[in-house]
């Protein structure tokens, strides 16, 4: 499919307040403001992202038809990332392989705890 305009990208950018994340086939419904919490994250920068070159930098692939970006990502430990943009704490749960957890954190380049 061919390549979207950056005036389309910034377009649908500014009409959805909101944007579909799907990682490894979970989805999660969450607001952009919400990811610019965390401006250097893979997340924050993908927010600020208005070509197609530099969405490409953060996600596998996008449709801005559904508002969706795609992440081919194991999702185990997503839900504890979305709550560290939410509350700024990270919290680690019992089941998690911290190595696995840290690999995940390197990869949604959180690196502020």
């Amino acid at each position: 499919q061919p390549i979207p305009d950056p005036f389309i990208i910034s377009k649908s950018r500014t009409l959805n307040k909101r944007v579909m994340l799907n990682v490894g086939g979970v989805r999660h419904e969450v607001m952009w403001k919400m990811l610019e919490q965390v401006p250097q994250s893979r997340l924050g920068l993908l927010s600020k992202a208005r070509n197609h070159e530099d969405i490409m930098r953060y996600c596998s692939d996008y449709s801005l038809v559904d508002n969706e970006f795609y992440f081919d990502r194991h999702p185990r430990s997503f839900n504890t990332i979305l709550n560290f943009y939410r509350t700024g704490k990270l919290h680690v749960a019992d089941e998690m392989c911290v190595l696995a957890f840290g690999n995940d954190l390197e990869y949604w380049m959180i690196n502020e705890c």
